[in-house]
Parts: C-alpha cells; sequence; structure tokens
C-alpha cells in the first residue's frame, strides 16, 4: 500500500489539497484479498457513471448491477490483471485497473482501463497518485509502454495529459456515454522508463 499526505498527493498535479488531515492510500487488490468492498466499489462506479463517465454501463446504474461487475472482477484479477483503488479515511474514492497484454509481440505492453475518482474527490491528485502507482509497477513487471481509450475531452483526458500521455488519434462516435449518446474516444499512450535505484 502506498500512502499519500495531502500535500505530497497534491503536489503529483497541483496546489495543496485538504483531506481533513485523512492519508491517501493507494493499495493494490487480488483475487485472494480478503477484503474487498464490494459494496463501496459499487458506490464508486455508480457515482461515476451517474455523473456521466462513459465507461461501459448505462445510467442510471443499479447497486445490484454494479456490483454484479465487483464481484465478476475479483476472481478474473491475475498477475497480468491489476486492480488499484484508492482511500481516504477509509472511503474507496477511486479505482484504476491495468491489463498487460500476453501475445508474443506484446509483452512489453499494457492497457490502463476504468480510472475512476469520485465526483466529490476529483481535482485532488487521486488520479494522479493511482497513475503513479499503476505505471510503478508496470515498469516492475517489464511493461515500457501503456495504452488507454478515454473519452475525448473528457477530465480524464485532461488529466492524463497533465501526466504526460500523448495522443495517438481520435476516433468519432466510438461508445456509448452512461446517457446513450456517441461519443468520440482518444487513443492515449504513454512510454515509460525504468527510473535507477
Amino acid at each position: 500500500m502506498m500512502s499519500f499526505g495531502p500535500s505530497s498527493a497534491a503536489a503529483l498535479v497541483g496546489p495543496a489539497v485538504d483531506f481533513a488531515g485523512a492519508r491517501l492510500d493507494i493499495q493494490s487488490l487480488t483475487a485472494a484479498d480478503a477484503h474487498w468492498e464490494h459494496d463501496a466499489l459499487s458506490a464508486l462506479l455508480r457515482n461515476v457513471v451517474d455523473a456521466g463517465a462513459c465507461i461501459g454501463f448505462p445510467a442510471p446504474l443499479s447497486h445490484e448491477e454494479a456490483t454484479r461487475y465487483w464481484v465478476a472482477l475479483q476472481p478474473a484479477l491475475d498477475v497480468n490483471h491489476t486492480l488499484w483503488i484508492a482511500r481516504v479515511a477509509d472511503r474507496v474514492v477511486g479505482s484504476v485497473q491495468l491489463h498487460g497484454c500476453d501475445g508474443a509481440d506484446a509483452r512489453h505492453r499494457a492497457e490502463v482501463s476504468r480510472l475512476m475518482v469520485h465526483v466529490d474527490m476529483r481535482l485532488r491528485g487521486i488520479a494522479a497518485a493511482m497513475m503513479a502507482a499503476l505505471e510503478r509497477h508496470a515498469v516492475d513487471t517489464d511493461r515500457s509502454l501503456l495504452v488507454l481509450d478515454v473519452d475525448n475531452d473528457s477530465a480524464a483526458d485532461t488529466a492524463l495529459t497533465r501526466l504526460g500521455w500523448q495522443r495517438a488519434g481520435q476516433v468519432p462516435g466510438y461508445a456509448a456515454s452512461s446517457s446513450g449518446e456517441l461519443r468520440a474516444f482518444a487513443r492515449l499512450y504513454k512510454t515509460l522508463t525504468p527510473q535507477p535505484g
């Protein structure tokens, strides 16, 4: 688990942020972990989908449907599929996933998916902290190229650009938003370099 005080988390993206004295903890979850919080994860998923996130679910999203997603995901996690969650004061406020490509010609590459931050906790360095943990893991597992599809001109698109992600292109009408509107998506990528020490 990685912990960040309010100032160190915010330093990843900008000005100081007040977590009311609480720490931001970033933790990876595996299929075997006993402390899965399906209700808290479901609340996070419903929050971002109902706020318009284009991550594969229609709005409004029921608690039961959100819970089914996390329950099905848990056993699917393995060495090539990792989930991180962010907590502030024991509240789940974000999550992100990394899928390692396993083809013979693609073992250097991994795909980021479902980067989520609770609407009330955005612009506080949480996405940046989760992505920092994800990128360290990617380097440690010999992944030098990350790719990600993101809703064009969304908050996530803007945040990732600030974090050094590059745009490879844009596809119009790529995916339906939570309200059913077809949205353009950008294909982003980031090349990683192992850090000494």
